[in-house]
């Protein structure tokens, strides 16, 4: 329902405006909504006159809805980060039973912005613990357990297609689709990962590329020195870029899959990779950021180092010509860094309870500022806030569920729409937060 201010210069002055504006015969629109008086129900169109913009308010949300997708007598629910197409939402949950083994099936959900069920389908498969769905060209691709990839009709959810596995050279073990998915030129690249040693690491993982309509298989890079546990890709041209375990930037040809050349970065990676031109941005485990310079042929060339924090499993985004990224402490509390990339310095550091692990969500507005919400890795499984520019010490609290939706959480917020952020934690619920967006109305 929209506002209508009316200036009252005098009470006959009024009624004929009011009569010029909305017409004086139907009825519609009886006592309008003026500001700080009651007003009625006014129809979908309604002209809004106003001499006061409604300011933005980034720093405090409202709980819009909550949506739980555990199921009864669930020992756990496992969930995927949320994924918005349009005026949807997609989320891949499956809860296991008592015993922390036993599956009690995994679905496909999506949402419309009010956060009731529009359709969900089942699973052919488990999901993965860190499940990263992705849409393009009207499928939603969700990875699933045995290296396996499935699609989904984005409409109907109607199952497309579903890989067959994928037989290999050299790598036999079992492999696990925990990386971003990407695709790309018709392709869908997919890296997978191998058990992990006494340190967290695995030794070894390949990067598949499916065709995205068909799931075919195009081809298979098997790297027998690491795998890809929570990282991503980017593609230039013919070049698919991607780090994972072993600290090493690739430079793939998308083409046949061939290795064209090779970086060093020195430690391991678990995040996604900006691309921005020829400069590639990337987070390592050790809590770096990584600065790459690429060549007129797409070969990376050079990079510098920022220090930023200890630890690091984030996918580090720009705001306003600043890398953002979160991070870990020595003694497991999280850190928020702003990074400029022209004079490789951090300019600002936000402390957040525990890790930040997710990729953060930013919201601009040109009075306001730019806002970066994120969430951190403990409990209660809040989402938190940080104004850049703010000087802040600490991270704000948007958020907090309530006790018995309380639980870890590594989930990367999402925005549905121009005002509603969505994210979840362990607890096996949804929660869609409301903040108010700047609209400026003429008088």
């Amino acid at each position: 329902m929209k506002n209508r201010f009316l200036i009252l210069l005098s009470l006959l002055a009024a009624m004929t405006l009011a009569c010029a504006l909305v017409g004086c015969g139907g009825g519609n629109n009886p006592g309008g909504n003026n500001p700080g008086g009651s007003g009625g129900s006014g129809d979908p169109g309604d002209v809004v006159v106003t001499d006061q913009p409604i300011p933005a308010a980034l720093d405090t949300a409202s709980l819009a809805w909550s949506y739980g997708f555990g199921q009864q007598g669930a020992g756990y629910t496992m969930a995927s980060d949320l994924l918005v197409v349009d005026d949807n939402a997609y989320l891949v949950a499956e809860s296991v039973g008592d015993d922390f083994v036993t599956s009690m099936g995994g679905k496909l959900i999506m949402l419309d912005g009010a956060g009731k069920v529009v359709k969900e389908v089942e699973l052919p498969l488990s999901m993965e613990y860190k499940c990263n769905p992705v849409y393009a060209n009207g499928m939603v691709y969700v990875p699933l357990t045995q290296g396996r990839v499935c699609a989904f009709d984005a409409k109907t959810l109607e199952q497309k297609w579903l890989n067959g596995p994928v037989m290999l050279d050299e790598i036999q073990s079992f492999q696990q689709l925990y990386s971003n998915m990407l695709v790309d030129g018709g392709n869908l690249y997919v890296g997978s990962m191998g058990a992990l040693d006494e340190a967290y690491m695995s030794q070894e993982g390949v990067i598949i590329c499916l065709d995205a309509k068909t799931g075919d298989l195009k081809w298979a890079y098997e790297n027998t020195y690491g795998g890809y546990y929570w990282s991503g890709f980017q593609v230039k041209g013919n070049n698919l870029y991607a780090a994972g375990d072993d600290g090493m930037l690739l430079q793939i040809d998308t083409t046949n899959g061939k290795l064209v050349s090779s970086l060093n970065l020195g430690s391991a990676v678990r995040g996604g990779i900006i691309l921005d031109g020829d400069i590639v941005y990337l987070a390592d485990a050790a809590g770096d950021l990584r600065v790459v310079k690429l060549d007129a042929s797409g070969k990376p060339k050079s990079q510098e180092v920022v220090d930023f924090a200890e630890t690091c499993s984030s996918t580090p985004i720009l705001v306003d010509g600043k890398v953002v990224v979160g991070g870990g402490t020595a003694d497991y509390a999280g850190i928020v860094a702003v990074i400029d990339p022209a004079t490789l310095t951090v300019v600002e550091t936000v402390s957040a309870p525990a890790p930040v692990q997710c990729k953060p969500l930013s919201i601009s507005d040109d009075k306001a500022g730019d806002y970066v919400y994120f969430t951190s890795n403990n409990m209660p499984g809040a989402l938190y806030y940080y104004q850049l520019g703010s000087g802040a010490a600490q991270a704000g609290e948007l958020f907090v569920p309530a006790e018995a939706q309380q639980n870890f959480c590594i989930c990367s917020p999402v925005l549905l729409g121009d005002d509603l952020i969505l994210y979840n934690n362990d607890s096996g619920n949804l929660f869609a937060l409301q903040v108010q967006i700047a609209r400026e109305y003429l008088a």
